[in-house]
């Protein structure tokens, strides 16, 4: 092969081959974003094995994994609704084009919230995301009978 030919020809090949890896690394199949979701939940937000399963939704940042936080924060279950606010708190790319969405999602809590775990996870994800229109609400929360409220606000 002419040399010529292998270097117009080695780069796209690499470009594609990284594209694809890319791709299939950030897009895991459906079954394994579920699967972080439950051992998640089962686990608990207590469990440090359950902030891995946490940290590689927010890593992994698809739609997909934001569509299923989204449905666990509208759960009738205090634990969904804290595992879907942590993940939201800092989801990857799906981030930025879900910031309305989210702030939406966290002020909708914020108005109908009384778990204190729910809470505590509602106020990173505040901080994290930057909601400035919650301010009013983390002023009131400071002053909560709650030790753990008061402490995560601090």
């Amino acid at each position: 092969m002419k040399p010529w030919l292998l270097a117009s020809w080695t780069p796209s090949i690499t470009v594609k081959s990284a594209v694809f890896v890319t791709n299939w690394i950030r897009k895991p199949p459906m079954h394994q974003i579920e699967t972080h979701f439950e051992r998640a939940l089962a686990l608990g937000t207590d469990n440090d094995e359950a902030w891995l399963h946490i940290e590689t939704l927010r890593k992994i940042g698809t739609d997909d994994v934001f569509r299923i936080a989204f449905e666990f924060c509208r759960s009738t279950l205090a634990s969904k609704r804290s595992i879907g606010v942590c993940v939201l708190a800092q989801i990857g790319d799906a981030s930025l084009s879900h910031q309305k969405a989210i702030a939406d999602i966290i002020s909708e809590l914020i108005a109908k919230e009384h778990d204190t775990e729910v809470i505590t996870s509602i106020i990173s994800a505040i901080s994290f995301q930057n909601i400035t229109a919650a301010i009013l609400w983390l002023i009131e929360k400071s002053s909560s009978a709650d030790e753990d409220i008061r402490w995560r606000i601090a």
